[in-house]
């Protein structure tokens, strides 16, 4: 029994442990997207002050 309660926990931390892997994963890409998008923003505002001062 205590046999079978060991398997059935390190299979579950198996899965709590991929399943954090992957919400990592998706922290790291969400990051990435949003730098890449406040990127475009300030380039877009820069383009607009220095053509203004033109």
């Amino acid at each position: 029994m205590n046999k079978r309660i060991d398997d059935l926990r390190s299979e579950i931390n198996s899965k709590f442990d991929a399943m954090n892997k992957r919400i990592d994963d998706l922290r790291k890409d969400m990051r990435a997207y949003f730098f890449g998008f406040m990127g475009g923003i300030l380039a877009t505002i820069l383009t607009v002050v220095i053509t203004r001062l033109i």
